[in-house]
């Protein structure tokens, strides 16, 4: 593994990781001082904290692939992250949808939109709805598409109805 030069080898407070794509799989590294480690010893995660931090681990790397215009490398990830049932970040639905676009994979690019908005509402974002909107209109999914831009403007008001 390489070290970061800021970190000039020293292991920093707190806990760090590190994700990339080996060949045809998506491998996350995460590490802490000897102290934290007693502590995870005598209470270790659960499984869902653990899979939720993995799933945070892998998404950068997700990402930075995505925004490179390697769709076929960032659906590798997307796809090893859905088949965890990865909870978060909700972003990586609709960042596979959109590799499924630009590969001209329509259907698929809908099927996530539709995870996304399946979802529990609470904890969506209008923004994210709306993008999972713009993704279903352009797979000509224009029902689709109306429900979820009329739920992101339901979000919306709801956000504006709570702030003081």
């Amino acid at each position: 593994m390489r070290l970061d030069n800021e970190v000039g080898g020293r292991l920093l407070p707190g806990i760090q990781s590190r994700a990339t794509a080996l060949r045809d799989i998506a491998v996350a590294l995460v590490w802490t001082d000897a102290q934290a480690v007693s502590v995870f010893r005598q209470k270790p995660p659960s499984h869902k904290q653990f899979l939720t931090a993995y799933c945070e681990a892998l998404y950068p790397t997700a990402q930075a692939v995505f925004l490179r215009k390697e769709y076929e490398e960032a659906l590798k990830i997307y796809r090893s992250m859905h088949d965890l049932d990865c909870p978060r970040p909700l972003p990586y639905y609709l960042d596979a949808a959109e590799c499924f676009l630009h590969q001209g994979q329509l259907e698929d690019a809908a099927l996530m939109s539709t995870y996304l908005l399946d979802r529990p509402r609470n904890i969506l974002t209008a923004a994210l709805v709306e993008r999972a909107g713009d993704i279903l209109s352009t797979a000509d999914k224009q029902k689709k598409a109306k429900a979820a831009y009329e739920l992101a403007l339901d979000l919306l008001s709801d956000t504006h109805n709570t702030s003081p």
